[in-house]
């Protein structure tokens, strides 16, 4: 590298100004997209910890007054949302997510997944009250979610499922039809 002799003298002293979040530190902006990981891998992060129920990177991921909905999940403020994960979690074990087509605009990201995850646990089916008590088969949602941000954060989302199935993929179950209310 030329002159790295002077960058290293000059470095503990280099600030970062951002005039859109009013940034003045050592690092760069952690609110600017150019900083840090993209929306759509945010996104990505975001769902993936939903399908395992980690919610680690909550915080990090949703601003404090996030709203949404999907058919598993609907929720006014971040703290709603920690609770229905969590109430999720161990439902799930050996989860795989992967992911599609991305699109943005502006502030908004559309992104298809497919999660599949063997049902080793008790699935409490959101807005009914009821609990799928596990049958160690291997459940597959196909979805699309839409979500808006603020800076880096999720400020709401729509989740939509496109296909589901309980047990051997392509045959539907009576439990998987009544989880996709059809």
């Amino acid at each position: 590298m030329r002159n790295s002799a002077l960058i290293a003298v000059v470095e503990p002293w280099m600030r970062y100004f951002c005039t859109l979040h009013g940034w003045d530190a050592t690092k760069p902006c952690a609110h600017c997209a150019a900083d840090g990981p993209t929306r759509e891998d945010l996104l990505r992060r975001a769902i993936a910890a939903s399908v395992s129920g980690d919610v680690s990177d909550i915080d990090e991921l949703f601003t404090p007054t996030v709203v949404g909905s999907s058919p598993a999940t609907a929720a006014g403020s971040r703290e709603e949302l920690l609770t229905e994960i969590e109430e999720r979690r161990g439902a799930l074990s050996h989860e795989q997510v992967t992911f599609g087509r991305a699109d943005s605009n502006g502030s908004v990201v559309r992104l298809e997944w497919e999660a599949s995850a063997l049902h080793t646990g008790p699935l409490p089916l959101h807005g009914t009250g009821a609990v799928l008590e596990p049958t160690g088969l291997r459940l597959r949602i196909r979805a699309v979610t839409w979500a808006r941000f603020e800076g880096q954060r999720i400020a709401s989302w729509r989740g939509h499922w496109e296909d589901i199935a309980l047990g051997v993929v392509g045959v539907r179950t009576p439990a998987a039809r009544w989880l996709a209310g059809i």
